[in-house]
């Protein structure tokens, strides 16, 4: 058996499968990712994937707990030049998030020699574009929509509720449906208009994340064919580390 893990900002995806790829169990951990590992330390994995965007301090305290409750080594995705058929833009490719790395190589494999575009909507809303080549031409990095949220809280005397629920996009007729229509729309604006730049419908876009259905939806309506892939980043695992 094989556990992979998708360690985000502010939580993680875990899933375990079998040699061929088969997704045996699923699930997500918010918080400490020690409870996460106590719960799989009766079973027995052949190798531990990780995908992780935190830092190299907690990475080596992850990397530690695995190998003592687990006995395995865990593999570390990270960012390369080339892989899985993808050239990487950035000078310093180690500089690019192995999460957005990782949504491309396995957005490549699920389009073939296609142009797409991939959209991650977490913590960070990332947007990168590839061409049919498997060239990555950059992309962009905003504040997700609980980001956007948050900011506008501390900087304001604006009463937020707490709250995960985001309206439709319609003028809001109190504050809190007022505010979360308007970041909705914002970031679907802002989308919609690159994706368009592009050729609505012309390219494969792909979308994962926490708040990808609440995007994808709103991008249905106003034409945007969208393909939301849950497992986005646990699925390049398997080609940055096969």
């Amino acid at each position: 058996m094989i556990l992979e893990i998708d360690v985000g900002n502010s939580r993680a995806k875990w899933r375990v499968v079998d040699e061929e790829g088969s997704t045996e169990i699923f699930g997500v951990e918010v918080g400490s990712l020690e409870g996460l590992i106590e719960s799989h330390q009766d079973r027995t994995f052949q190798r531990v994937r990780v995908s992780s965007v935190r830092s190299e301090t907690k990475n080596l305290r992850l990397c530690q707990e695995i190998q003592s409750r687990l006995g395995v080594r865990p593999e570390f995705a990270q960012s390369l030049n080339f892989c899985g058929g993808i050239f990487n833009a950035y000078e310093q490719p180690e500089m690019l998030g192995v999460d957005r790395w990782l949504a491309m190589l396995a957005g490549r494999k699920l389009v073939g020699e296609q142009a797409f575009v991939v959209v991650d909507a977490g913590s960070a809303l990332t947007m990168d574009f590839v061409d049919r080549d498997g060239v990555h031409s950059g992309g962009y990095i905003v504040p997700g929509l609980q980001l956007q949220l948050d900011s506008l809280s501390r900087g304001t005397a604006i009463p937020l509720k707490n709250g995960q629920f985001w309206p439709e996009l319609v003028p809001g007729r109190n504050t809190y449906s007022a505010i979360r229509s308007g970041i909705l729309g914002m970031v679907c604006c802002w989308v919609y208009s690159e994706i368009g730049a592009l050729g609505v419908n012309r390219t494969n876009f792909l979308i994962t994340g926490g708040d990808a259905s609440v995007l994808s939806c709103e991008l249905m309506k106003k034409g945007l064919h969208c393909v939301h892939v849950p497992d986005l980043v646990l699925d390049g695992l398997r080609v940055a580390l096969p």
